[in-house]
């Protein structure tokens, strides 16, 4: 299994991580915060760092970050800890616990296409009723265009169709938006970097 951390050497307080990259992952979390409701219980999974799981639990009325690797969990519980937030080391494949909101950003593509369906199944069982998943994962690209970092450590990339049949399996209509620098919206799905699903659990 390849599963890792969504954004592990992206951290706020010391600059660390190429400013636009930085930028266009806080863009995703504000987008979540526009779901919360101040009695949501909301879980970040693949948190890396913690940063947005802290940015989240501004809102909400509890916020869990949840990361494969225990280092980087011991960096979030240690810059990020709060009163109303909490961090876990866990698998996007078996974690357990109910949670109105769920984000999980730039994860699916580390794991292989069955890993994929099995994380997103597991996300669901994850979510109370009525409870929305926001996923994210950036557009398939050949293998000739791949940097070497995203050739060495994404196992599975998704085409929009991919990654609409793979939310379908488990979800019924739903939203597939596009991100393109700080521009999240219902976009050309052809001339973007990102997508990200809006799941409904029961709506």
């Amino acid at each position: 299994m390849g599963e890792c951390s969504s954004h592990r050497g992206i951290d706020i307080p010391n600059g660390a991580g190429y400013l636009p990259h930085i930028i266009y992952h806080l863009v995703r979390y504000k987008f979540v915060k526009g779901f919360l409701k101040p009695t949501d219980d909301v879980l970040d999974i693949a948190c890396g760092t913690g940063y947005g799981t802290r940015m989240l639990s501004d809102f909400c009325n509890t916020a869990t970050g949840v990361d494969i690797n225990g280092d980087t969990i011991d960096y979030a519980i240690q810059n990020y800890g709060g009163d109303n937030r909490k961090y876990l080391q866990g698998s996007i494949l078996d974690y357990e616990g109910q949670y109105d909101i769920i984000a999980s950003f730039e994860t699916l593509e580390h794991i292989g296409e069955e890993e994929g369906i099995i994380a997103i199944e597991n996300l669901k069982k994850c979510l109370k009723p009525n409870g929305i998943l926001i996923i994210s994962t950036p557009k398939k690209l050949p293998l000739e265009e791949r940097s070497e970092g995203r050739a060495k450590y994404h196992e599975y990339e998704y085409s929009y169709e991919d990654f609409t049949s793979l939310l379908n399996k488990s979800f019924e209509r739903p939203i597939i938006f596009s991100q393109t620098d700080e521009i999240i919206s219902i976009g050309n799905y052809k001339a973007v970097w990102t997508y990200i699903g809006v799941c409904y659990n029961g709506r």
